[in-house]
């Protein structure tokens, strides 16, 4: 056929046209993409080098050499997107630590954040997961709980997370158990499958996928949930890390992502379902449907024998008369039938209305969930209260839409592995933030429920709100600790006062024998000053115990001043300047000296640890007159010391102003300090009548103020009654320290005294009974041997109704000095006791009727 010349052109300027329009674009794609295929072939590949270890399913070396799992899926096909070329340096996870501060190797999978390992790795900021750790045993022990590890051999991984919260967590409870570590999680299950251990500690990944390799089982305790990150070299491959973080938060926001994939097809694979129906629900089970069968048996029989007695009377009326006694006999039976059917269904209705109120009225949070979505479908009152939540809020919903994400997914994933190992867990410590924001302590145990089939039914949890039980054994443990301490301090006070007394005996006896010689009095002196300073460290200890008395006397705020700024320039750092301007005219206050230095020194090492990299401390006196609207708190009007200690240091917020006078209150990290301090510093200020204030400012320092009432008339007051005073008489001085009979003899003596000495109640007694015409005044020990103070003083009063006693010693029980005198003692002297103290309490004694 031949086409006319108009049709061809029009053919060739349309479709011919369109054609080669085609080719010339196909022509064009077909280049481009060679060029661009030939300029990847020209970019070289990024090495990246990762340290692989044996971390089965997540990552692990094949028997054929290659390096396979979850984290390698992952990696390369960031590798495959970003041009990398992964190069996989095997070895324990000991040996990868060691790489990568070498810088053998660019990246770690698998690393748990500690604060010890961010001086040498960056760690992502996205985590790969959240895991937990996990005790793992023979299959044949029976080991199912955290205090079964008692005495036991546990093998964990050297330098791993696991184990240490693992030593953590059994310290704690106080479990002696013996640690034994090993380069890698397979070696763990080797020592436990051998049986040269009890229990091993491994990750629950590395658990669930190798577990069924090894003649081990889970033993159900399971504690620390963490999260795993990418980590790199200190300082290096920041980029790298970056583009890691990119790829896991956009793949874990994907639900169909190659991660969630990957993650199900490694992780996952191996778990196996167990079936461990609980024989309870067994028997409720069979229970219903016994009843079911039989009330439906029983129905369906009735209405085929009353159909059939009904065709019967159809098809004779004769025939049915007949058998109506028969008849009757049926219906009575089936009737009988019925009732006991119905009386066991409601036997089982009362029965689970019984189970019902059981666990309402539990003490204990007792839930369930469904095991397909782990939904809460039961929760008693006692879950309501603790968590603050209405279960009709509750019912229905799953953790994440209940508690924060990382709660949520640690009690989801908890979840998942119970019904995956199909037996009881056990979660010695887990917390949890209620609803008004507080944390939880819990002691949870999780049970597995199947139906007959063998498949996950229901998820059953009971947790045991231990918040105040680990509260109130922390402050079992901190006052058992502060008691022992006092214990201590006390008894070594009683000996060290009991060796300064007679070492401050014998130096006044010395001082008063040698009379005026100076040089001989410089050093009794000697001997005196440092005396008087061990018995203020004796009453500080004393103090501490609770056992002491506190002291009132004229001192010098200057000298305590001066006291304390000796010790400071002795010990503070060098590059603090320390500055002092006594403008006190008179720095008289009455008061216990030890107390008040030691207040001052509480002050200056706070101020030293406000500036640690140096300044200035600065002490002032200054008497002013308070009046008025000038009188700060309670003061009442007069003349005060105002004392200020002032540094250059950081300075305080307001909000930790509010509390700086707290006991156990510290902005000082774990173990630097007490928190007692300020605390103590208040409690002496108070005790001398005195206010303490304080400004600060962050960056500016800080300064205290302290106004304490002047004691200068009270101190010539005190000063006229330090005299000696001199008596006559008999006086029996009861010690079982001889070098307190030999100074006591003394200085008695040298008050006119005549002196009968005992070394115990005994020898008091028998003393005492054959010269007590001639004693006036017993000086007894309370702390001795034998018989006590209280027990010789009762036999004295036996012996002699009008026996005087005056009781000493440098260490008594709180309450027992008012309990003495209250029975008749006629006063109580606090060794070292100095001449002019002794003389006035002799002199008082032997004066009262």
């Amino acid at each position: 056929m031949k086409i006319p010349a108009s049709h061809r052109f029009t053919f060739f300027s349309r479709s011919g046209r369109l054609t080669l329009l085609l080719g010339a674009l196909f022509l064009f794609c077909l280049c481009s993409f060679k060029d661009q295929a030939l300029h990847a072939e020209t970019v070289p590949k990024r090495v990246v080098r990762v340290a692989a270890f044996n971390f089965n399913p997540a990552i692990y070396q094949d028997r054929d050499g290659r390096v396979k799992g979850f984290y390698v899926e992952m990696l390369d096909e960031i590798a495959r997107r970003e041009n990398w070329q992964i190069q996989y340096v095997y070895g324990s996870w000991g040996e990868g630590m060691e790489r990568i501060k070498r810088g053998e190797v660019d990246l770690l999978t698998s690393v748990a954040w500690l604060e010890e390992r961010t001086h040498f790795l960056d760690y992502g900021k996205t985590p790969i997961m959240t895991v937990w750790s996990e005790v793992y045993v023979h299959q044949k022990s029976d080991l199912n709980s955290i205090s079964d590890m008692a005495g036991k051999r546990v093998a964990i991984m050297k330098g791993d997370s696991n184990g240490k919260q693992f030593r953590n967590l059994v310290e704690k409870f106080g479990i002696p158990c013996t640690i034994v570590e090993f380069p890698g999680f397979e070696e763990v299950f080797k020592e436990v499958e051998a049986r040269r251990v009890d229990a091993g500690v491994v990750n629950n990944t590395f658990g669930i996928g190798r577990s069924k390799d090894f003649r081990v089982k889970s033993s159900g305790v399971i504690f620390n949930p963490f999260d795993l990150y990418f980590a790199a070299g200190k300082g290096k491959n920041a980029e790298l890390i970056t583009t890691l973080d990119r790829y896991l938060a956009g793949w874990k926001a994907d639900k169909g992502s190659l991660y969630h994939s990957a993650l199900n097809r490694w992780l996952h694979r191996q778990a196996e379902m167990v079936n461990v129906t609980p024989t309870w629900l067994i028997q409720l089970l069979l229970g219903l449907a016994a009843s079911g069968i039989i009330g439906t048996s029983f129905i369906v029989l009735l209405r085929r024998r009353v159909a059939a007695r009904t065709h019967e009377l159809q098809e004779s009326e004769s025939a049915l008369l007949e058998k109506n006694e028969e008849l009757a006999a049926i219906e009575e039976e089936l009737r009988q039938q019925l009732d006991e059917t119905f009386a066991a269904q409601d036997a089982l209705q009362k029965s689970e209305e019984f189970l019902t109120a059981i666990v309402e009225n539990m003490p204990a949070m007792v839930f369930v969930k469904d095991a397909q979505e782990l939904r809460f479908i039961s929760m008693n009152r006692a879950g309501e209260e603790m968590l603050g939540i209405g279960r009709e809020e509750l019912i229905g919903k799953n953790d994440f839409d209940l508690f924060p994400e990382k709660e949520a997914t640690f009690f989801t994933g908890m979840d998942r592995f119970v019904l995956q190992q199909g037996a009881i867990q056990e979660i010695p410590e887990e917390r949890i933030h209620v609803r008004d924001g507080q944390e939880r302590i819990l002691h949870t145990r999780k049970v597995p429920i199947f139906d007959p089939s063998g498949k996950p039914q229901y998820l059953l949890g009971i947790s045991v709100d231990i918040t105040e039980q680990r509260s109130v054994e922390e402050q079992l443990r901190q006052a058992h600790k502060m008691d022992v301490v006092g214990q201590l301090a006390g008894g070594v006070a009683h000996d060290f006062n009991n060796m300064l007394t007679g070492i401050i005996g014998a130096a006044e006896m010395l001082n008063w024998r040698l009379g005026e010689d100076p040089y001989n009095a410089k050093l009794t002196g000697v001997i005196l000053d440092a005396a008087t300073r061990s018995a203020d460290l004796t009453r500080q200890l004393l103090a501490f115990s609770r056992k002491g008395k506190i002291t009132s006397t004229a001192i010098s705020i200057n000298d305590c001043i001066n006291a304390v700024v000796a010790i400071l320039e002795r010990t503070i750092d060098k590059r603090i300047d320390l500055r002092v301007e006594l403008k006190a005219q008179n720095p008289t206050v009455i008061g216990d000296p030890g107390l008040l230095q030691n207040a001052l020194l509480n002050l200056a090492v706070n101020a030293r640890d406000a500036m640690p990299e140096g300044g200035t401390l600065t002490f002032t006196t200054c008497n002013v007159e308070l009046a008025g609207s000038a009188l700060p708190g309670q003061l009442a009007a007069g003349p005060y010391l105002e004392v200020s200690v002032a540094d250059t240091g950081i300075g305080m917020t307001p909000e930790v102003l509010e509390h700086i006078y707290e006991p156990f209150f510290t902005t000082k990290e774990t173990g630097k300090g007490t928190g007692l301090g300020l605390a103590a510093v208040y409690g002496t200020v108070k005790e001398h009548n005195g206010t303490i204030g304080v400004t600060s400012e962050p960056g500016r320092g800080t300064v205290f103020r302290l106004s304490l009432p002047s004691g200068a008339s009270q101190a010539s007051e005190l000063a006229d009654g330090e005299e000696t005073v001199q008596g006559k008489g008999g006086i029996m001085l009861v010690d079982d320290e001889a070098i307190i009979r030999l100074s006591g003899h003394c200085l008695l003596e040298e008050l006119g005294y005549q002196v009968y000495l005992a070394e115990d109640g005994e020898q008091a007694l028998e003393l005492y009974g054959r010269e007590h015409a001639h004693i006036g005044l017993v000086i007894l020990d309370m702390v001795m041997p034998k018989l006590s103070g209280k027990e010789t003083f009762l036999r004295l009063k036996r012996l002699d109704p009008e026996v005087r006693v005056l009781f000493s010693s440098g260490f008594h029980r709180e309450g027992t000095v008012n309990e003495l005198l209250g029975i008749g003692a006629k006063g109580f002297i606090h060794k070292p006791y100095r001449l002019q103290s002794l003389s006035k309490s002799v002199a008082e004694a032997l004066a009262e009727a």
